[in-house]
């Protein structure tokens, strides 16, 4: 009976992956890039010099060393009320703290760094005026990386906050293991879940069709796993209606490290 069960799973074992791509062992040591997590003794050594330095931030230093939330502290300093900075100056001084802070912006060259800044005058019970601005997103070469903007904040004349970062080292693979139609034909049947306004799920398959009409790039996708930061080069796949999908792909391993609707129900 036990040996009937075996051969029964074996042969279920294979029915699922038949026509699906197995998972590949990527061979380049150099792939993924991997930024781990510092020891809690470091973060609180960087953040008590980070806050001694400036002196008017409410933004810290993230688990990783870089600019990010931290610990908010509302009780910095607040900066004296000046005349407000033009555009120009604006983006001159998010740059300039840029350029003087590599380690934790994570930004090797500022002409890379294309911000933008909005100007905002809140003027109810301090009139002091801000500018609110974001780095692009960081490129290595053509590919994106997601989720790289830096995010400024200037209160009056001075810098208040600098949260998100680039990645001064990324590698990306000569060679590629997973083409592009070999990504996309490991998604054929798979089921994808959306929910009604009313919190009701429902499913779509992917298919032959709906993958014709998908559209595909590469990006670099930063992705969280085990206390560590992997920059996984991926085939972004963007699948229409009626599947509503992006799904990415690893170029090396071909594993699906992400995937999101791209409707709101």
């Amino acid at each position: 009976m036990r040996k009937q069960l075996l051969i029964f799973l074996f042969f279920a074992c294979a029915l699922v992956s038949c026509d699906k791509m197995d998972l590949l062992y990527s061979d380049d040591p150099n792939y993924p890039t991997v930024i781990k997590k510092l020891s809690p003794s470091v973060v609180t050594d960087l953040k008590t010099t980070f806050a001694q330095k400036n002196i008017y931030f409410i933004s810290s230093i993230n688990e990783y060393g870089f600019c990010g939330l931290g610990e908010l502290n509302d009780t910095q300093d607040s900066p004296p009320l000046l005349n407000p900075l033009t555009q120009a100056e604006a983006i001159e001084m998010a740059k300039k703290f840029v350029s003087q802070n590599p380690s934790i912006t994570g930004v090797k060259n500022t002409a890379d760094l294309k911000i933008t800044m909005e100007y905002s005058d809140t003027g109810y019970w301090d009139n002091a005026t801000y500018w609110h601005g974001h780095s692009a997103d960081q490129f290595i070469d053509t590919i994106e990386i997601l989720n790289s903007q830096i995010m400024f904040q200037i209160k009056n004349r001075e810098l208040r906050s600098c949260i998100g970062n680039w990645y001064p080292d990324v590698y990306i693979p000569n060679k590629f293991n997973v083409s592009r139609d070999k990504a996309k034909s490991s998604l054929i049947d798979k089921i994808v879940w959306h929910s009604t306004i009313a919190g009701v799920p429902y499913s779509a398959t992917i298919t032959n069709a709906s993958l014709a009409a998908s559209t595909t790039r590469l990006v670099i996708f930063p992705n969280t796993f085990n206390n560590q930061i992997e920059l996984r080069v991926t085939w972004q796949i963007n699948i229409p209606g009626p599947v509503y999908y992006i799904i990415y792909v690893d170029v090396m391993t071909g594993e699906l490290i992400s995937e999101q609707p791209t409707i709101i129900s």
